[in-house]
């Protein structure tokens, strides 16, 4: 389908949603939020980071913007003194020689991954890592920590209802910001807890007697660990 048909649509909002984002693509088309126009899926840039793995802008504006990043680039560094300008040649010529050392793995999941040397010293190619590079560490049983941008061992992270079944920070960090905002924390589980107790309690009371036997042995095995610590805790309240 032509864009004619669609060459007076414009998003409900400031920005396009994701259905509308679809309903184009559905059509061959996607929008462009630099240029504000609906534009073919040949002229849109791929982005496998974003929804529909397009990207926001087309690829017209695409080179607009890196031209002008190019030459702002450019003039800022004529600004600086000669020594200056050189060291920091040197420092992306050695930025690109470590890049050009990336080399390609095995496919994980039928997609090409970047495959590092020493995983440790990973560091995702753009400002957030991507689903490739996420695939990419899980199997080698490491995990990039979004709070102090390091790649650490599976053990350091906590279980969690997310795509690698673990949370998007390292146990260390999620300790450091639970006690940052201690109160915060509290206060929002308290008004938590008195907007939805009905339904806590509830799903308490399902739990609990869905998993008896396991709740029970569970106690048993904590008593029998812990001992000393639970008769003198009980001996305190007696």
């Amino acid at each position: 389908m032509c864009t004619e048909t669609f060459k007076n649509f414009k998003p409900e909002k400031s920005r396009i949603s994701n259905e509308e984002k679809s309903l184009l693509f559905t059509k061959g088309l996607a929008w462009c939020s630099k240029c504000k126009q609906v534009v073919t899926l040949e002229e849109i840039s791929n982005n496998k980071s974003k929804y529909l793995g397009l990207s926001s802008n087309c690829k017209k504006c695409d080179k607009e913007i890196a031209a002008k990043r190019r030459l702002d680039k450019k003039l800022k560094l004529e600004s600086l003194p000669t020594d200056v300008q050189n060291k920091l040649q040197e420092e992306a010529r050695a930025k690109d020689r470590a890049y050009r050392k990336i080399k390609r793995s095995e496919k994980i999941s039928n997609k090409e991954v970047i495959y590092f040397e020493n995983p440790l010293n990973f560091k995702p190619k753009g400002k957030k890592i991507n689903n490739e590079e996420v695939d990419y560490l899980f199997e080698l049983g490491l995990k990039w920590c979004n709070s102090c941008k390091k790649v650490k061992d599976l053990k350091e992270f906590s279980k969690s209802n997310t795509k690698t079944g673990y949370t998007s920070s390292c146990k260390e960090c999620t300790r450091k910001y639970r006690e940052r905002n201690k109160e915060t924390i509290k206060n929002k589980s308290k008004e938590y807890y008195e907007a939805n107790k009905e339904a806590i309690l509830e799903k308490a009371a399902v739990y609990r007697e869905e998993n008896a036997d396991k709740i029970k042995e569970g106690k048993k095995t904590y008593y029998l660990n812990n001992k000393e610590a639970v008769d003198a805790k009980n001996k305190q309240h007696r």
